[in-house]
């Protein structure tokens, strides 16, 4: 059974988006690098980080070279669709975290077919990658189980 998203969910996600669109940009660069590094850890390809982030493979390691070298200077790739996107990523990952006591198991699950009415015998990593619908349907699977 699914769980209903409560208005203290979504008065969180405001405060979450709120909290992403004034924290300075170096702070920014760290998170977009937690969630590719989350989704490299689900053994994803930097063409499926680029899908799931709504960029491209070029546009991931500029990100990750421009993280790394001048964060203070990560500036011009903060974008509504980006923060939603980041924000999907880093739930999914904390609620894989919470739901399996091993990582292992976590990644296995995200990348086997499921049979729950959820995913239509598709992989619930195929699901989130098929766009921020997708990411929030997983994110919510998980926030329910």
């Amino acid at each position: 059974m699914k769980k209903a998203l409560s208005n203290h969910d979504v008065v969180c996600s405001v405060e979450a988006i709120e909290h992403v669109l004034h924290m300075p940009e170096e702070r920014f660069a760290v998170v977009v690098l937690q969630a590719i590094s989350a989704m490299k850890g689900w053994e994803l390809s930097v063409d499926q980080c680029a899908t799931a982030l709504g960029a491209t493979p070029g546009q991931i390691d500029r990100w990750e070279r421009d993280a790394n070298e001048r964060p203070r200077r990560f500036t011009g790739y903060r974008s509504g669709n980006l923060i939603a996107r980041v924000s999907l990523i880093l739930g999914i990952h904390r609620s894989l975290q919470q739901t399996f006591v091993e990582y292992r198991a976590a990644v296995r699950w995200l990348q086997s077919r499921n049979s729950a009415e959820a995913f239509s015998g598709l992989s619930p990593l195929d699901v989130a990658l098929s766009g921020m619908g997708g990411m929030r349907l997983v994110r919510g699977y998980l926030d329910a189980h």
